[in-house]
């Protein structure tokens, strides 16, 4: 299942993720380590947030 629909970088540096749990900011993170986090916050909360 696709839990992430777009991400970008703030001008801050911030890796911006917006997907199926919403929009997640991610301060100090590689782009690897941000999605791996939003991917695993998805499915910890299975069904609780709708698209």
């Amino acid at each position: 299942m696709k839990y992430i629909t777009s991400i970008r970088i703030t001008f801050q540096g911030a890796y911006d993720i917006y997907g199926v749990i919403g929009e997640r900011q991610y301060f100090g993170y590689t782009k690897r380590t941000a999605i791996k986090l939003y991917n695993q916050e998805a499915k910890k909360s299975k069904g609780r947030y709708t698209k």
